[in-house]
């Protein structure tokens, strides 16, 4: 081969090399900036998180002094002024008085009428005090089917529909159970939605164990033995 052949190789695999140094430095680069952005993605997870923490926060202190009454009578028409007769009717029966603004900032029906259907009433107290005393005469509604309730945000309503399963299955167990807030109460004792989920982890771990990993040898557990405490079949 001629000198010029060789020469024009040399020049052929020298523009590759420098292509292809080119390519990796443009794959580190682009390395670089995925590790950045995964970063600031994290980062931003982190911000959004503590953020509606904050909202939720900031809304559960909105929300203290409200009650809700669930089960009080409803119609069509109903003026605001005729609400808060009934409301202030329903206080006087368990022992509280409730006299008007200077008890209420306001109170309203949550939805629309439907025919058949009650809707719960939100009750916007002046102060915390006016709803404790309200809920420590709230059990004289026991016999009725009427009864007052927490305004909590919908974080905490999505928590208490998944525990009232465990709730019912306590009581029918015996046990003295209720809902307080985003915790289930039982005989005294708190469990939050934190703790059945992890109960139920730990039952289907159980169920996917082998035979051989179940057996006695290997320590096995009935499943009245693991740390279950309420859940429907």
């Amino acid at each position: 081969m001629s000198a010029a052949g060789l020469a024009e190789i040399r020049d052929m695999f020298k523009m590759i090399n420098e292509k292809l140094t080119s390519i990796e430095e443009k794959f580190e680069d682009c390395k670089t900036e995925l590790k950045t952005i995964k970063k600031e993605n994290e980062e931003l997870k982190i911000t959004i998180a503590e953020q509606g923490e904050r909202l939720e926060n900031l809304e559960k202190e909105t929300r203290k002094r409200n009650i809700v009454i669930k089960g009080l009578e409803d119609t069509a028409v109903e003026s605001t002024g005729d609400l808060q007769m009934k409301i202030e009717e329903l206080i006087a029966r368990i022992g509280v008085s409730l006299n008007g603004s200077l008890d209420t900032n306001e109170t309203f029906r949550l939805g629309k009428f439907r025919e058949g259907k009650i809707r719960p009433i939100l009750v916007k107290l002046q102060s915390f005090d006016k709803k404790i005393e309200i809920y420590k005469k709230a059990k004289k509604l026991k016999d009725s089917n009427i009864w007052i309730d927490d305004d909590v945000t919908k974080t905490v309503q999505d928590i208490r529909r998944r525990l009232v399963p465990h709730l019912k299955v306590a009581r029918q167990n015996g046990k003295k159970a209720f809902l307080k807030y985003d915790q289930l109460i039982i005989e005294g004792a708190k469990y939050g939605i934190k703790h059945f989920n992890q109960v139920d982890q730990e039952e289907i771990k159980f169920k996917n164990r082998t035979a051989a990993e179940r057996s006695p040898e290997e320590g096995f557990k009935t499943k009245s033995q693991t740390k279950k405490i309420y859940r429907p079949s």
